[in-house]
């Protein structure tokens, strides 16, 4: 019914956290295919990986001769897969513990279903946790539209290990626009759910363990780039989706735009004015947005660094989280 697909470059540090709790997690379901797809890692991610042959029953590796980019990958994790669903997990991040039972109930009882939207929390490195629960909903509950979906979780389906595809329906959709935006998984499951049924289950059953501030796509600028490419995604989807679901995404987007500006002013990013004028009309109207987008955009280097020193001597990590995920 279910392939758990693992995408991994260079993970070689980072993935035994998520390769132990898939073993806790497969323990009843020793017939699930787990299918790692290398991205021409130049560490040891692939003896890592073939360690776990022993206690995985089904692994399969697939390793690229060279790195075709995340997008790509995601959609070859797709393509490649065995089952009716498709689990994209991210190699930095953990299952919890009844987790892939959890979805396995969703996904017999509701057969029709396209796509399962999981809740989450965020626990840097697995180390502190900063928020316990992502989206907040009391019980589960069953969407019929993309649109009513991003009503009750943002666009939290932004983030990879939180959705389940239904394989049939990510490759109806014409994936190559979404190639090199680093958003592919969403501008796919944004078309493709339109005006279907997703489910949500509200238990956070995946563990964000990420330190995004130290990944390949926050170096040199490209912070502010993806965050510009997610913009760019959501007026495209606008005309179908609706005024609603723009005024929402964007609401949703702005605190990321600014903690990814920060990070881009601090790692290389150059301001400029086709950036500038861009975000300026994409983020929400009135004062209360614009002010800070405005003052954080023009400010020095230096100046984020001093709020980044600020940052961590006063531990706001978590007053910082809890307002951009509120």
């Amino acid at each position: 019914m279910i392939t758990i697909a693992l995408p991994v470059y260079n993970g070689a540090l980072r993935i035994r956290p998520l390769l132990d709790s898939l073993v806790q997690n497969l323990r009843l379901f020793p017939e699930i295919e787990v299918l790692v797809l290398d991205n021409a890692s130049m560490d040891k991610t692939l003896e890592v990986v073939d360690s776990y042959k022993s206690k995985i029953a089904r692994l399969r590796v697939i390793s690229h001769e060279k790195n075709i980019g995340p997008d790509f990958n995601f959609a070859e994790c797709v393509r490649l897969a065995r089952s009716k669903y498709v689990w994209i997990i991210g190699d930095d991040d953990i299952l919890a513990d009844g987790a892939v039972q959890e979805v396995l109930t969703v996904l017999s009882k509701n057969p029709d279903l396209v796509g399962v939207l999981c809740n989450f929390s965020i626990c840097p490195e697995n180390k502190v946790m900063i928020k316990d629960s992502v989206i907040h909903l009391e019980s589960d509950q069953l969407v019929n539209s993309a649109a009513e979906l991003t009503n009750i979780a943002g666009l939290n389906m932004n983030f990879l290990s939180a959705v389940v595809h239904s394989r049939e329906h990510f490759l109806s959709v014409k994936a190559k626009k979404y190639y090199g935006s680093y958003w592919l998984q969403l501008g796919v499951f944004l078309e493709y759910s339109i005006n279907k049924p997703v489910y949500v289950i509200s238990r956070p059953i995946v563990i964000n363990a990420g330190n995004s501030t130290s990944t390949e796509v926050n170096t040199n600028g490209q912070s502010v780039y993806i965050i510009k490419s997610m913009l760019e995604i959501v007026t495209s989807l606008t005309p179908v989706l609706g005024s609603q679901f723009n005024i929402n995404a964007k609401k949703f987007i702005y605190p990321n735009l600014l903690r990814k500006l920060y990070i881009g002013k601090k790692t290389g990013y150059e301001r400029n004015r086709e950036d500038y004028e861009f975000f300026l009309a994409n983020i929400p109207i009135g004062f209360s947005y614009r002010i800070p987008f405005m003052i954080l955009f023009h400010s020095p280097p230096m100046f984020c660094k001093l709020l980044g020193k600020i940052y961590r001597v006063l531990n706001l990590q978590k007053v910082a989280f809890k307002w951009l995920l509120r």
